[in-house]
């Protein structure tokens, strides 16, 4: 075929149009969807909400299930450790919690939040790396001039700026970790890529037989440590340096388990959750000076709805209470209905923690595929008919099955769908 070479613009274009098009139409037909917030009230020993009603963009305040109606300054007061300086302002911290009242540098100390989305798992960052140095010279971070990859031969350090490999430097590193056991080629690398932390402590790295080991540079030099992970498999780490220094972070299973770091020899512990599922449910953990709540939040797209989970520990991670709550995604059935015929999926533009962007394919629709394969098979036999050449048409019949209304929209515009031949001049495409 000829003029081939505007095909992958034509392919551009459809994957353009397939992360716009969907909101467009959102704007225009959907109905708003209400937003709900669940957390766990210090003060009442139970669970509060806040509802952002979709149509009204009113605040709604309630205990979970809805049957005590709250003001806001009710709902504020019964979550001090979020809302301590409007508390304060306003002079209605709770009795019961004074003493962190009086002194919120305990609270601000204390207080922490942390989140995993499951496209920060599934997603496949670049292998490649900086390793800072742990024991700067000065206060801050600074960027190294070299970064390291993961292959068949252990870690490899490239001078950045000579894109030049660092033999000595490579060779270091990996005769320390063939000393510790570790077994190439080494699988990922995890940690925090950024000098905008307190302090660095370098990637947990795991091996081709999930052994893990923890690599930093110190002092110029090598440190490096096997972690005993009890044979677990483990599938991702979030490694966030904290000035409390009580973990180095999580540890993610690949059998949907969720454990902490410790910076105690590097115990592993388990959070106490189910119904855990990293490939679709985002995990959230905030800790107080007094307990953490740990929060799960998955979008059953079948039934549309968003599932939420709660589980309430104490500073030692023993469970003292948990709450689920479900509530609606539905959007109109009219709009769903027309939607999961037009549209075979969305495509969305996700930035995780480390800041790669990324697409993430969602809201697939088997209807919709059925739909647009059965007009591309008569978009073919109207090319027979037409006598035209049909294996000129088999790209465009291919783009539409995969690609939809977005295809169609799209070849229509290169003016690349119905070309049709005419007095029986053959035209190729």
């Amino acid at each position: 075929m000829k003029n081939l070479k505007i095909y992958p613009f034509i392919i551009v274009s459809i994957l353009v149009l397939s992360i716009y098009l969907p909101d467009v139409f959102k704007s225009f037909y959907a109905n708003p969807i209400d937003r709900n917030i669940v957390y766990y009230s210090p003060v009442d020993e139970d669970f509060v909400r806040f509802n952002l009603d979709g149509k009204t963009k009113n605040y709604n305040y309630s205990n979970l299930d809805g049957s005590i109606k709250l003001t806001e300054d009710e709902y504020r007061a019964k979550l001090p450790f979020i809302y301590f300086s409007d508390l304060i302002k306003i002079d209605n911290f709770p009795e019961k919690l004074s003493i962190y009242g009086q002194d919120t540098r305990v609270i601000r100390r204390e207080r922490s939040f942390l989140r995993i989305r499951t496209n920060e798992i599934i997603s496949n960052n670049v292998n490649l790396y900086p390793l800072f140095e742990s024991n700067p010279k000065y206060a801050s971070l600074e960027l190294p001039k070299d970064l390291f990859k993961l292959g068949d031969k252990g870690i490899t350090f490239i001078e950045s700026d000579k894109n030049k490999i660092d033999t000595i430097k490579s060779e270091a590193y990996n005769k320390i970790l063939i000393q510790k056991g570790a077994k190439f080629p080494l699988k990922n690398a995890f940690g925090n890529p950024t000098t905008r932390k307190p302090f660095d402590e370098g990637y947990f790295i795991i091996d081709s037989e999930y052994n893990l080991f923890h690599v930093k540079q110190v002092n110029s030099k090598p440190f490096i440590k096997k972690v005993d992970n009890n044979g677990k498999k483990i599938r991702y780490i979030l490694n966030k340096e904290d000035n409390r220094k009580e973990y180095y972070g999580f540890a993610i299973s690949e059998d949907n388990e969720i454990y902490l770091i410790m910076y105690d020899n590097y115990q592993f512990v388990k959070l106490p959750i189910d119904n855990y599922n990293y490939l679709t449910t985002d995990f959230m953990m905030m800790t107080t000076p007094i307990n953490r709540i740990l929060t799960l939040i998955e979008d059953d797209d079948t039934n549309k709805k968003r599932n939420i989970n709660l589980f309430v520990t104490n500073l030692d991670y023993d469970l003292i209470n948990k709450a689920s709550y479900s509530y609606s995604l539905q959007r109109g059935k009219i709009y769903e209905m027309i939607k999961s015929i037009i549209f075979p999926y969305d495509i969305d533009i996700i930035k995780n923690s480390d800041g790669y962007y990324f697409f993430e394919l969602k809201n697939l629709s088997i209807k919709s595929f059925v739909l647009y394969a059965v007009l591309a098979f008569l978009y073919l036999i109207f090319i027979k008919m037409k006598k035209n050449i049909l294996t000129n048409h088999l790209i465009q019949a291919m783009l539409i099955v995969l690609g939809g209304v977005y295809s169609i929209i799209i070849l229509l515009l290169f003016n690349k769908l119905f070309i049709i031949n005419q007095k029986n001049i053959k035209r190729e495409i």
